[in-house]
């Protein structure tokens, strides 16, 4: 079995998001809820961060099943979590041009 190499991109992780968590739970307990939704917010956005890369390293197992239509699906959830995912975009594209061609029927000499 080949040794795979280190992946490139690894999100940070959600101990930031966590935290941000925290500080808005306790806002909206004291009643602050204006800065409680702002703290949510940022919460969220680590957290869409963890979620996209989550699935593209999906896709990226699916893709490399060679099931593009799954692969497909799970890049495209990726976009909509992380519309500027370094690698997703390029991988949908791929898939997308697999399943077309796959799809083309085979072409049968007349001869055979």
């Amino acid at each position: 079995m080949a040794t795979a190499k280190p992946e490139k991109f690894v999100p940070e992780t959600s101990d930031e998001g966590r935290r941000e968590f925290t500080v808005a739970m306790q806002l909206k307990l004291h009643g602050e809820l204006g800065r409680a939704r702002k703290r949510f917010a940022v919460s969220m956005g680590h957290y869409r961060e963890i979620l996209a890369e989550i699935h593209f390293q999906t896709g990226d197992c699916l893709f490399k099943g060679n099931d593009w239509v799954g692969a497909a699906e799970q890049f495209g959830q990726a976009l909509q979590l992380a519309p500027n995912h370094p690698r997703a975009k390029s991988r949908l594209k791929s898939c997308r041009h697999l399943v077309e061609r796959s799809a083309k029927p085979e072409t049968v000499d007349a001869d055979d």
